[in-house]
């Protein structure tokens, strides 16, 4: 019989085998070596070899045994068993992709080599013959075979491998769909709903808020857009994607007053949009300066008879492709947005007017609305979107629209609540020039209470959302889509930004003394007393913001001590849920869909961070926090800081091994391990090998890898953990280099198996470098300059560059880098930053100093009249010291464990224990007495007049306020004598002598102690400052 060989898919494991009919066997087949009848086999340096899911057991390597199958296969593919191929699995390291599968008729297959001279090498090497034997497949079997390459096939099998793992984190296809707009979700991101009208059904809020926002849903792209937008098109469709956005710009009528990030689209990696500065709009006037070429709008003006030619040589090549723009797409789209869009039958017709009137000044107004307009949102008509102003007019009866003048004025800024403001900058993406969002666009079936109106980030939001069988330009138009989810967001950040900056003077805020001392000096109107809110705390990614969060990690420090865990969990584009979703779009790859990338990250981490606090992953743990960032190149990752139970964080070399691993495993035991280990935690190849590495500096590895062989695990000197790293010969080849356990990445086998991405885990138990890992963790973004932008009375933008935005709003925004994912993430408005136990921020000041937040035109007269404007957390602290006797056992931090603060009535109320971390708030040494005063409430359960009236015995004693503060510096003396200081070093009052701190050793207290007559010759305590 004559073996007829078909290339086919193998794994790396099938490349330990061939198979051949069991007897005789045409010795013209290329596979043959030798031919063996008996029903034994020879082994010779392997000890187990694997084929999908059936498994060749370990057996005797004397010659002539005879092997043992098992055969309950975990894949339905094969019917019986294939035989091994004696050689040293080293050489199958060398030449991975060497061997192939074939098919030889309806019931059998023989698995070839590709170059006979790589299976005569192969005998050389291992200098035994080669045995081959072949077994008859069901033709089920050999049908079910996938044809493709041997990469593909071992592709296959890893995924299969990984899908088989019962523990691994795995959510299916997003099965559900909201019953109201129609976008898909998970069952992880629903919510139970216990209303009579959803009847307990899983729910999903993000969208459309349970049918609040009803927006029109987005229609069919006109012809040839439709065609063009085809990701499984022909090759012009996905050269058209490819070139999106320079086509997008050919017919844009506004310039995006950005600049994007280009260098980070370099190589082979799918494309990331990424801008570092906040997006507006700009728009030109209708006709170019004398010998200028015309731009955006211009175009749909200027010189019709040449219009293509004109926007080919505004854009030669598309930058990240080298590509040239297609001139008979070109010619094709114009033609469409002339017939469909109403924003160019607008501007076509201005050109019109333009030759009419000659010299006449003509000005194009695009109708904006304001917020008591209530216009419903839909399709426009050409005379409610537009309209032409012959001759001059007056710039205030047109403050909510965009004014484009036929002589050049300077670029001017179209305003981010014009309903155009997307579509004059994505007529690709809005082909008939639909409305965007604009002020006045009411909640669905209004009752009356809350809030009127759908935002700006629930608008963009409702469009982020995927529904099935229905065009989305923030989903489905590819690297557009990219790019108008960052515009959309940075606007939504722009306009907080804004409002922040226009309400300085609204919201002001004073101590209560000072308020009483201006209206002592006859300053009675609020607008005269306060100083400037700037970017508050509330303002997610401020400064002030990051700083709040990095003091609330210190308080988690303070009470649990250093964490013990710090690991750091990447997102994986290629999650199993992501791959089934981009099913849905023919053609997609997963960079083409960051909103579903982000979503599944964001269920991973919840469930993540649920595994570890329910202690699956590291046992019992006493706290847990996180921070999100993203990777240069857009993706999400967590840095992870965990705290263990005392019995849990023994640091030991047993303790740290058995949560932490840096070898490669042996893949005849844990062969999932071997090849998650292989995709996610080898790092490199670096160094000689390749010095175009990311992490290469000055011709070294910034990571100092490969490490160096360590036979255990030990903590040095020190105090850091060295991993052991053992010489044991296991490799992986990547990149054509063979790597071993000096390259791989710290992690843990449970949560790597579990979610199957790069998780880097490391023992971090070191108290001096705490405060340096939690500054890192609470890093702010990556930044780039820019500057605020004022705008006239009209609408328009304002050439005064002269006016300084607030210092800390101009500080955020002068470094920012936003990517799509970023952009995504926020606007879901899933979590920054999260920590478990809560922290309950502490006010601390002296007395009549607490500051009190008032609007501008408040009378002082009544606010400082007002009782709860002299409330505090610390006069309530106090007051319920007064009160309740089990409230004197607890500190100031430690009161919110049993007492809880209402806001509304300004008062503490009795509640059952619960892990929560009180911590006050920062104060500088220079502060004195306040200082002073935050020292104490750390020590402090009660007031020292009190204990002194209880050592006393005698409530009713009246104590010198010198004997109050000789108390008061001597228990100072004892805070920083504690902990190894001096009081004298920190420029405080003290004592002319220095109380002992208790040692513990008797008979040094005593040679340290004072005699009576010293005590007697000190009675009188002088004071020094």
């Amino acid at each position: 019989m004559k073996l007829r060989s078909i290339p086919m898919p193998i794994t790396r494991r099938v490349m330990k085998t061939m198979a051949l009919r069991h007897g005789e066997v045409d010795a013209s087949a290329a596979v043959v070596h030798a031919v063996i009848t008996a029903p034994c086999f020879c082994f010779s340096k392997i000890d187990a070899v694997y084929l999908k899911g059936f498994c060749v057991l370990p057996c005797s390597r004397s010659l002539s045994v005879p092997c043992q199958f098992r055969r309950d296969f975990t894949t339905p593919l094969f019917h019986c068993a294939l035989v091994v191929l004696a050689i040293d699995p080293r050489f199958f390291l060398a030449y991975p992709r060497s061997f192939h599968i074939g098919s030889a008729g309806s019931k059998m297959i023989s698995i070839g080599v590709s170059h006979v001279s790589l299976l005569n090498a192969a005998a050389q090497h291992c200098r035994i013959p080669i045995l081959c034997y072949l077994w008859e497949f069901g033709e089920d079997a050999v049908n079910g075979l996938s044809r493709g390459s041997s990469a593909q096939s071992d592709k296959d099998y890893v995924e299969a491998l990984k899908a088989s793992y019962p523990g691994r984190s795995y959510y299916g296809a997003p099965n559900y769909e909201c019953p109201y707009c129609g976008a898909i979700f998970w069952y992880q991101e629903g919510v139970k709903s216990a209303s009579a009208v959803t009847k307990r059904k899983i729910v999903y809020n993000l969208c459309c808020k349970g049918a609040k926002i009803d927006l029109p849903r987005i229609r069919n792209p006109p012809e040839p857009l439709a065609t063009l937008l085809n990701f499984n098109g022909d090759a012009r469709s996905k050269r058209f994607l490819r070139q999106i956005r320079s086509y997008n710009s050919m017919f844009a009528f506004a310039s995006m007053g950005a600049t994007v990030d280009k260098t980070i689209n370099t190589g082979n990696a799918p494309y990331v949009f990424k801008i570092n500065s906040v997006v507006h709009h700009k728009i030109g006037s209708l006709l170019p300066s004398r010998g200028k070429q015309p731009k955006f709008a211009q175009l749909y003006i200027y010189d019709p008879e040449n219009e293509t030619e004109n926007r080919m040589n505004i854009f030669q090549h598309d930058d990240s492709t080298g590509e040239r723009a297609d001139p008979s797409i070109v010619r094709a789209l114009s033609d469409m947005l002339d017939s469909e869009n109403m924003l160019v039958q607008t501007f076509r017709y201005a050109r019109e007017r333009l030759a009419e009137h000659g010299n006449q000044t003509l000005t194009l107004r695009l109708m904006g609305c304001n917020a008591k307009s209530e216009i419903q949102y839909n399709l426009p008509t050409s005379n409610e979107i537009a309209a032409i102003i012959v001759g001059d007019y007056s710039a205030s009866e047109y403050t909510f629209d965009v004014l484009v003048h036929d002589k050049d004025v300077g670029l001017r800024r179209v305003s981010s609540i014009h309903p155009s403001y997307m579509a004059l900058q994505y007529p690709l993406l809005f082909p008939y020039g639909e409305r965007g969002f604009h002020l006045g666009i009411q909640y669905n079936d209004y009752d009356g209470t809350g809030r009127k109106y759908v935002t700006m980030l629930e608008f963009h939001r409702f469009f982020m959302h995927y529904r099935l069988n229905e065009p989305n330009p923030y989903t489905c138009y590819g690297r557009l889509s990219d790019q108008i989810v960052v515009d959309a967001f940075s606007t939504i950040e722009g306009s907080r930004l804004k409002w922040i900056a226009d309400h300085q003077a609204d919201l002001r805020s004073e101590c209560v003394q000072g308020i009483a001392d201006a209206i002592d000096r006859g300053l009675i109107d609020a607008d005269n007393v306060g100083k400037r809110v700037i970017l508050p705390a509330s303002f997610t990614g401020g400064r002030r913001y990051m700083v709040m969060n990095y003091q609330d990690v210190m308080a988690i420090c303070r009470v649990f001590g250093s964490p013990d865990l710090f690991v750091t969990f990447t997102c994986n584009s290629k999650w199993q849920e992501i791959a089934e979703l981009i099913r849905f779009e023919d053609g997609q790859q997963p960079s083409d869909r960051p909103d579903m990338i982000v979503r599944v990250f964001n269920m991973k981490v919840h469930e993540f961070i649920t595994d570890i606090r329910e202690g699956r992953t590291f046992g019992p743990v006493l706290a847990v926090l996180y921070m999100v960032e993203f990777q240069k190149r857009g993706l999400p990752h967590i840095h992870c800081l965990v705290w263990l139970a005392a019995n849990n964080a023994e640091v030991s070399a047993a303790v740290i091994g058995g949560f932490i691993s840096a070898e490669i495993p042996d893949f005849r035991i844990d062969e999932l391990g071997y090849e998650l280990v292989k995709e996610f935690m080898m790092h490199g190849p670096c160094g000689e090998d390749n010095k175009k590495c990311p992490c290469m500096k000055d011709n070294k590895c910034s990571k100092y890898y490969p490490k160096d062989f360590q036979d255990e695990t030990f903590v040095d000197e020190c105090g850091f953990a060295v991993y052991r790293r053992r010489n044991d010969g296991r490799t992986i080849l990547k990149n054509g280099v063979l790597l071993d356990n000096r390259s791989v990445v710290l992690y843990n086998i449970n949560l790597l198996k579990t979610f199957q991405a790069h998780i880097n885990v490391e023992w971090c138990n070191k108290s001096n470098m705490i405060k340096y890992l939690f500054k890192y963790i609470m890093k702010s973004h990556d930044k780039a300059k820019i500057y605020f932008e004022t705008t006239a009375p009209s609408g328009n933008m304002s050439l005064n560059h002269d006016l300084a935005p607030p210092d800390e709003i101009l500080e955020y925004m002068d470094a920012r880098f936003l990517s799509t994912c970023e952009a995504l993430h926020r606007s879901f408005e899933f979590d920054i930053h999260y920590r478990v136990p809560p922290v309950e921020r502490l006010a601390v000041h002296l007395p009549g100093m607490n500051y009190v937040r008032y609007e501008k035109g408040f009378d002082l007269r009544a606010l400082i009249n007002c009782p709860a404007a002299k409330r505090t957390m610390l006069t309530e602290w106090f007051e319920a010291n007064t009160k309740y006797e089990e409230a004197r056992s607890l500190t100031y931090c430690d009161f919110p464990k049993e007492w809880t603060w209402d806001g509304s009535s300004r008062t503490w109320h009795k509640r059952t224990p619960a892990p929560k971390i009180g911590r006050m708030y920062y104060v500088h040494p220079t502060s004195f007495e306040l200082y002073y005063l935050r020292m104490l409430l750390m020590i402090v359960k009660d007031d020292i007049h009190l204990r002194l009236k209880k050592a006393l015995d005698n409530p009713h004693c009246i104590i010198p306020h010198e004997h109050l503060l000789t108390l008061l510096i001597h228990e100072l003396t004892s805070v920083f004598g504690k902990s190894g200081g001096n009081i004298r070093d920190y420029n405080l009052p003290h004592l002319t002598f220095s109380p002992q701190v208790p040692m513990g050793n008797r008979l040094i207290e005593e040679e340290l102690s004072p005699s009576l007559d010293d005590v007697n010759a000190r009675r009188n305590f002088d004071f020094t400052t």
